[in-house]
């Protein structure tokens, strides 16, 4: 079987929330740099550097570990257009954790890491019965967690640089309500009947690269650059499951894929004196990557079935993005430092293709937090995050579809949809 979902990702992942990133990207790499607007490529390195800038490792000292996690409590919000009906979706409190190890061994100019962390994610359940739009999507969860071996090398006071490589696995659990025919011994069509149909399975392995470089321009002003590549997902041959087991659809077998779109980031940090620090950032987004959410159908002896069962494919046409962020970081006293921060993050979901596994829109959010030194090699990290999401409105979608009883269906949701979440987290921290 040979996937058609070729171009585009469509997944995300997490231990149980809604995606409230651009898209469906997740910001829960580390939560020194969450309060600091969620920016890491040009701060002074640590070991969450081995997600946020490979190429800052090179300027660390000593060896550290770093084990967090973040708490999200999310939620999208959705109003009809007539009528003023309104639906929410289920937001359970979720865990994302991170965790990172670099050892800097003594006399020598390179540094190895690991992570472990996951960059996207979403879960959306639309179990309220006011929701409208089952045919499209009640349930989704899409995960992936990505293992990350990386090196760093400080080819002098002022410049270091550092690569890893990226492996990235994935899963999906996706429910929609449906249709399925009923057909009499002759082969004609009698009746439709209603039924829920899930696809539930695992990626193969995917493979990428992040790799980073930091500039020391001078004490007080630094530089960063930090490129993640795409990685081309694939989900073959997994269970299609119905919950009516007398359902004669032929579709037992599905494949699909899920690839992770490239980002490019620019930072830098300045410190007017030794107790500020002082940052922004710019990341750019490859979104462009999606193109469209397509499945592959099958029976259950493998054999490809033919329209109407096969292939589903939908557009999707998501356009490159950037997310700009500010923060800074106070050292008040020996043993506590304090840190805020904002980050505007721009939907690259463009008007009419707004769909309901990702209601997107664009995010003004707030961070703050606090590091504190506990003794000389331990410290921990404190983390706050509120997302305050755009309202937004889907009069005309860009597409309809037709249901087995001939019903003109819409393929993307119109109504009023919105964001919002609050998010908190913890990080601890030993230097050898």
């Amino acid at each position: 079987m040979k996937t058609k979902f070729t171009i585009g990702f469509w997944a995300f992942m997490l231990w149980g929330m809604s995606s409230f990133a651009a898209g469906y990207q997740v910001l829960l790499q580390g939560n020194r740099q969450l309060a600091m607007g969620n920016m890491g490529a040009a701060l002074r390195p640590g070991a969450g550097s081995v997600y946020w800038n490979p190429g800052a490792l090179g300027f660390l000292d000593k060896s550290a570990v770093s084990a967090g996690v973040t708490f999200l409590q999310a939620r999208v919000d959705y109003t009809s257009l007539e009528g003023g009906k309104t639906a929410e979706t289920d937001s359970p409190l979720a865990a994302v954790p991170q965790v990172y190890a670099v050892w800097a061994p003594q006399n020598s100019n390179f540094r190895f890491g690991i992570g472990f962390y996951t960059p996207y994610g979403s879960s959306v359940s639309w179990g309220d019965k006011n929701w409208p739009f089952p045919f499209l999507l009640t349930e989704i969860k899409l995960k992936t967690m990505n293992f990350q071996p990386t090196a760093a090398y400080r080819i002098n006071d002022k410049l270091s640089v550092g690569a890893g490589l990226i492996v990235s696995y994935g899963s999906l659990d996706l429910s929609r309500a449906m249709q399925y025919p009923v057909f009499d011994v002759n082969g004609n069509l009698v009746g439709v009947n209603p039924d829920m149909i899930r696809l539930n399975g695992k990626s193969e392995i995917a493979y990428g690269y992040n790799i980073g470089v930091m500039y020391r321009m001078s004490e007080k002003l630094h530089l960063g650059f930090n490129y993640k590549s795409k990685m081309d997902m694939k989900i073959e041959g997994q269970d299609v499951l119905f919950n009516d087991p007398k359902n004669t659809m032929p579709m037992r077998i599905f494949d699909s894929g899920m690839p992770q779109p490239a980002a490019w980031t620019l930072a830098a940090t300045y410190m007017p004196n030794s107790q500020l620090t002082i940052g922004a950032e710019a990341v750019y987004m490859e979104w462009d990557a999606y193109k469209e959410l397509a499945f592959e159908f099958y029976s259950a002896e493998g054999n490809a079935l033919p329209k109407p069962y096969s292939p589903s494919v939908s557009a999707r046409n998501y356009q490159n993005s950037w997310t700009l962020k500010l923060g800074a970081e106070y050292i008040a006293n020996g043993w506590l430092s304090l840190r805020a921060g904002t980050y505007y993050d721009m939907t690259p979901v463009e008007e009419g293709y707004l769909t309901a596994e990702t209601p997107d829109v664009n995010r003004l959010n707030v961070t703050a937090g606090a590091g504190i030194q506990l003794s000389k090699h331990f410290s921990v990290d404190l983390a706050f995050l509120m997302i305050n999401g755009f309202e937004r409105t889907q009069k005309t979608p860009a597409g309809y579809t037709k249901s087995l009883t001939g019903q003109k269906v819409p393929t993307y949701p119109i109504g009023k949809f919105n964001q919002n979440a609050l998010a908190g987290g913890i990080t601890l921290n030993y230097i050898f």
